[in-house]
């Protein structure tokens, strides 16, 4: 949902055009906030994951604090069902042997936890917790965005820049970007 800065009506989804009032919305929506550029690498996160996924390394690095504590954790209990596992053998008791089976099957848990994340790096869908793209896809999405703004064209350039003077008259854009726009639509004339 949206509040159109002409009408004050409330719109959903983002349409070019206000579905109320029917001013050109293109320049509000366009001024959408963008990913900041990227500083995580996917290969160094999916090494952490295949190589010290157990450790949680991984998800420290993508921002995933609670996630990277609960991994150390299952490695604590890995460590721990190995200590009551050889204290078992050394003891003969069956109690001990079943906590270390518990222990163990944490931790088990735990890398294959792990080695799930290092499918969902490697395939892109476990992103870095701050909203970022990885460095490695961040060229395609400045391709990307260059091709969707050489894509618009504008069909009525005395409308548009009517309507980007009062976005900047209502202080939806700074005269920076009211500049660029208004130097953007005059190339394309």
């Amino acid at each position: 949902m949206a509040e159109c800065p002409f009408c004050r009506e409330i719109y959903s989804g983002m349409p070019d055009r206000c579905p109320h009032c029917g001013e050109d919305l293109s320049a509000v929506n366009a001024k959408k906030p963008q990913p900041v550029r990227a500083v995580k690498s996917k290969v160094v996160a999916a090494l952490l994951a295949f190589f010290l996924g157990e450790t949680g390394a991984h998800s420290f690095y993508l921002g995933y604090k609670k996630r990277g504590v609960i991994q150390a954790g299952g490695l604590a209990a890995l460590i721990a069902g190995y200590a009551c596992s050889a204290a078992a053998v050394l003891n003969d008791s069956m109690a001990i042997y079943v906590v270390s089976l518990g222990f163990l099957l944490c931790g088990a848990a735990v890398c294959i936890w792990a080695f799930v994340d290092f499918i969902r790096i490697v395939s892109g869908s476990l992103e870095p917790a701050d909203g970022t793209i990885y460095t490695e896809d961040w060229s395609a999405y400045v391709r990307a965005m260059q091709a969707a703004e050489a894509a618009v064209t504008p069909k009525d350039s005395a409308k548009r820049l009517e309507t980007l003077a009062r976005l900047r008259q209502q202080g939806v854009l700074t005269e920076e970007e009211f500049e660029q726009k208004k130097a953007g639509l005059l190339k394309k004339l």
